[in-house]
């Protein structure tokens, strides 16, 4: 199959190529509380960029509990569909937590209605069966019941596979 660039593909009108610039959100204290851990610089969580309506934070942590990680995901979304900013600049939403030097990990995402939904009801059950999705070391569980098992510790996390190991 032959590829073709933008421009083959639709030659005519023209394109402007410009800086991305995000929109930068200062992160409730009760969402960094929750969240903890460290920034992928290494810095303590403070400041989002959106970009494109997109929110996305990421957690280094020194421990590795899928339990632990879903809980405080979902507390940060709850605080997070209470502050009226993100709510309007984001449209989709996801927080993935990594226990630091290594491949294991949990994103969750989700819209803000779900998010608010659970702020309000605090049912984790049917958070994790309304989020757009759960993923664990590269898993994505798509199906409600598991995601609840894998919270509940009745399934263990898959291991990682298709990252090679680092050396100690």
């Amino acid at each position: 199959m032959e590829r073709l660039s933008p421009s083959e593909a639709k030659p005519t009108g023209k394109r402007e190529y410009g800086e991305i610039k995000p929109v930068i959100l200062k992160l409730p204290e009760a969402v960094v509380k929750f969240l903890g851990g460290a920034d992928v610089f290494g810095r303590p969580l403070k400041e989002m960029p959106v970009y494109f309506r997109s929110l996305t934070i990421v957690v280094y942590e020194d421990t590795f509990d899928v339990k632990d990680y879903i809980d405080r995901m979902a507390a940060a979304f709850a605080e997070l569909a209470a502050d009226p900013q993100f709510i309007k600049e984001a449209d989709s939403w996801a927080i993935q937590m990594q226990r630091r030097k290594s491949q294991n990990f949990v994103t969750l995402s989700c819209a803000p209605k779900e998010a608010s939904d659970f702020g309000r009801s605090r049912d984790i059950s049917r958070f994790l069966q309304n989020c757009d999705y759960l993923m664990i070391n590269d898993t994505i569980i798509s199906k409600p019941g598991d995601r609840l098992d894998y919270y509940n510790g009745k399934i263990k996390p898959p291991e990682q596979t298709n990252i090679p190991k680092q050396s100690p």
